[in-house]
């Protein structure tokens, strides 16, 4: 599978899991006075844009053949280059997984402290899985762009 194609499938499936989570929080939050519109606006253009983010990010921590390091002047420019997409494009990761479930917290009236608790194992596991999968991403890109030794026989 092409990167590009990995990339748009990671947008389809957050898309899908936005999905999800709004259907779930028009189930379990709504009767606590979250305006499940908003939230759906919310969890949608933050799902899609963290599944942009995060491609960057990988994007950049992977590199390519064409991101070789370049050192002038005693630095290696290309690369402190890509530690400060890496950096913007992490936050951009951070505020876009957070924003949602922020959200639902400060719109709701007053929620019971165990839903506030599986609020936050939700935000927890959700957390722990991206960057299992984001991981995962940049192993299989670096593996993809590393050039295969020919074995002599």
């Amino acid at each position: 599978m092409s990167r590009d194609y990995k990339e748009r499938l990671w947008f389809a499936l957050s898309l899908v899991y936005a999905i999800i989570r709004v259907l779930g929080a028009s189930a379990f939050l709504e009767k606590y006075g979250l305006n499940i519109v908003l939230f759906a606006i919310v969890e949608i253009v933050s799902s899609s844009l963290l599944a942009v983010a995060s491609a960057h990010v990988v994007r950049n921590v992977v590199g390519g053949p064409d991101d070789q390091t370049i050192t002038i002047r005693g630095g290696a420019t290309k690369y402190r280059r890509r530690v400060g997409r890496i950096r913007r494009w992490g936050a951009l990761v951070v505020i876009c997984f957070a924003a949602p479930d922020v959200y639902a917290y400060v719109a709701t009236d007053h929620l019971p402290p165990a839903l506030i608790g599986l609020l936050l194992l939700a935000l927890l596991v959700s957390a722990v899985s991206s960057a299992i999968l984001i991981a995962r991403r940049i192993r299989e890109a670096r593996a993809e762009s590393l050039p295969i030794a020919k074995s002599k026989l």
